[in-house]
């Protein structure tokens, strides 16, 4: 029943939109960039992992990988960034329940997740299974799952269920367990209180369609990461049509971001979400504010999407296919099919650099309040600031000189700069020197000019 996802890599004045970004720079927690397995008691930047499957990160910090290749949980401790196997000899099988999870036998571990109690669930891929690991005793058993392939059981307990692909898990506030059936086109729901599942979205269809709906009635093209917010919505990644749909919680299905059957390259940033193509997602993940980010190994880039207003911008990833920009801004690093996405309660991100056989961590630090140019060319950040604003220009800005000013509330030119701009660059203005205060900036250049204002704390 094993399944290797290797098929999934062909390889204006005043006028902004407020959305929430992160500080962004960039750097390798785990991984040393070689295919393998190595380094469990060291830290992690000397470890080996192989094709990994989804990512995982809990309240303090801590990272879970499903390390598929090597039939392992693996750990990354945040206090010491010691790399540890928690699951999983290494030997594919199915053995080991209720005895203590680093003695068991496991076979392709895909999705992951951990609950507010620091338990770990995990999709056991290879042998069509969900498996739970105890925090309290650091002991494995199956939840659901009777290894046999199929889509059977719904209205009775999970562990006497059947599925076909087991992938993306999640877990909601109430220790309800969600989980991703691939070549099932369905989402199913394993209750907390008697541990009895159903569907809950998808009817066991290839398609798309349902949107406005009930999620059960929807047609779903091959989910593979699935998200839940703290709002209860569950979000969809459906690798096969390009899109992420979003399931409230009253259970109605809508499209969420990207754009049905289109997967055409791009980078560009917007106020709908609906309205950019993804070039081929496979995880998500949101934070407790919402938003929502999605991993587009397609494009090279992981994207990040407000969750009030929609709007949608490149958060990591400069689209060029390499390994390159740790210590800086993770919009000009390079990442090798970043698959998988995980944020921590400090909106950290975490990313599965899957080619590079990595896991980065982009930094968050306290949320800001950007601004974005009416025409979405640029964006200033973070907002307020204290020493320094960064200004990112989109993947659509041209080439060219431009002259970026900067003019306290009296109309007086604080700072000029003359610029030489690419797309897809970031641009740091020191604004360490100047009073607290209101002010604003302006980016002109042969054909247009925009102005935004910031507060300088």
């Amino acid at each position: 029943m094993k399944k290797a996802y290797f098929f999934l890599l062909p390889v204006s004045l005043f006028i902004s939109t407020i959305i929430s970004a992160q500080s962004g720079y960039i750097n390798t927690i785990a991984g040393n960039g070689i295919a393998g397995f190595a380094g469990d008691g060291q830290p992690a930047t000397n470890a080996k992992i192989d094709t990994m499957g989804f990512t995982a990160v809990d309240d303090s910090g801590n990272v879970y990988i499903a390390d598929a290749q090597n039939n392992r949980i693996r750990k990354v401790y945040a206090k010491t960034g010691i790399m540890a196997t928690i699951a999983g000899t290494g030997t594919p099988g199915w053995t080991g329940d209720y005895g203590l999870a680093v003695n068991a036998e496991i076979y392709y571990p895909f999705g992951i997740c951990v609950d507010k109690n620091y338990n770990v669930y995990f999709t056991d891929n290879g042998n069509g299974i969900v498996r739970k690991i105890v925090q309290a005793t650091g002991t494995i058993y199956t939840i659901a799952g009777t290894g046999n392939g199929g889509n059977t059981g719904n209205g009775g307990k999970a562990d006497t269920a059947t599925f076909d692909d087991p992938t993306g898990i999640t877990v909601d506030a109430a220790g309800n367990v969600y989980v991703a059936d691939d070549i099932g086109s369905c989402v199913r729901k394993i209750n907390a209180s008697d541990s009895v599942i159903n569907l809950y979205a998808g009817n066991n269809i290839h398609g798309y369609n349902g949107d406005g709906g009930q999620a059960t009635a929807a047609e779903l093209n091959n989910p593979l990461g699935i998200a839940m917010d703290k709002s209860g919505n569950l979000y969809i990644v459906e690798w096969k049509e390009f899109t992420v749909r979003k399931v409230d919680d009253s259970g109605v299905i809508n499209e969420f971001a990207g754009i049905p059957g289109n997967n055409n390259y791009t980078t560009a940033s917007g106020p709908n979400a609906t309205t950019i193509p993804l070039g081929e997602p496979t995880g998500v993940c949101a934070d407790k504010y919402g938003n929502v980010y999605i991993a587009d190994p397609g494009n090279g880039i992981v994207r990040q999407i407000n969750g009030t207003n929609g709007y949608d911008y490149v958060t990591a990833g400069s689209a060029d296919i390499g390994f390159s920009g740790d210590g800086g801004p993770a919009v000009d690093a390079e990442l090798n099919y970043p698959f998988t996405v995980s944020v921590d309660t400090n909106f950290n991100i975490y990313i599965g650099d899957l080619l590079n056989f990595r896991i980065r961590k982009e930094n968050g630090g306290p949320t800001a309040v950007p601004e974005v140019s009416a025409n979405g060319n640029f964006a200033i950040y973070p907002n307020p600031a204290s020493s320094s604003l960064n200004i990112r220009f989109s993947g659509t800005y041209s080439n060219g000189n431009n002259t970026i000013e900067i003019e306290d509330i009296t109309g007086r030119t604080v700072s000029t700069y003359e610029k030489n701009v690419k797309p897809n660059s970031t641009f740091n203005a020191d604004i360490s020197g100047m009073a607290n205060g209101m002010y604003f900036i302006k980016i002109s250049n042969a054909t247009s000019y925009s102005v935004l204002k910031f507060i300088k704390e």
